[in-house]
């Protein structure tokens, strides 16, 4: 546990646009940077302002399947019955995602830590915290958070990659 510093944040309500999935530990990593992509591709054309890190939102962990949601935060929810939407959610389909949405994360109290390299080693990061919240009586409300703080194309050693993992508490 000495590898990473926990602490109690509050994070704050966080409008953002995702596309949703399920994954497994072995798939993830390709999942989220198609997603991020497609995600990315699919704002572009809508003419929506990201706005502040990509992040992952997982679901609660039932056996090796999770689901997971990966998008951008955005300054503002947007009226997205002005763009087709067919089309949208067909090519969201057609890479094995779900439709495009928007949505409001809840403000919520939050264990949090950075974790500095790989992405391969982010479960070291998540069963420390979950580890460190149950050992301290804290009552989980949700699956953990990912933040990419690093861009991983931009990143000349995955080393050098830092990620910001939040789980929600009561």
């Amino acid at each position: 546990m000495d590898r990473y510093q926990l602490e109690i944040v509050a994070l704050p309500a966080q409008t953002w646009l995702s596309i949703s999935y399920r994954s497994s530990e072995d798939r993830i990593l390709e999942q989220v940077a198609s997603a991020l992509a497609l995600v990315y591709s699919l704002a572009s054309e809508l003419g929506v302002v990201m706005h502040g890190m990509p992040m992952t939102q997982f679901g609660d962990r039932h056996g090796p399947q999770f689901a997971a949601e990966t998008g951008f935060p955005i300054l503002e929810l947007i009226d997205l019955n002005l763009y087709p939407l067919a089309k949208l959610a067909g090519r969201c389909s057609i890479a094995g995602f779900g439709p495009l949405h928007q949505a409001v994360l809840p403000a919520t109290r939050a264990i949090s830590t950075l974790h500095c390299g790989p992405y391969t080693s982010l479960s070291v990061a998540h069963r420390t915290m979950r580890s460190w919240g149950r050992d301290n009586e804290f009552q989980f409300c949700g699956g953990p958070r990912e933040v990419y703080l690093t861009d991983p194309i931009m990143a000349s050693d995955s080393h050098s990659l830092e990620t910001r993992l939040y789980q929600p508490i009561l």
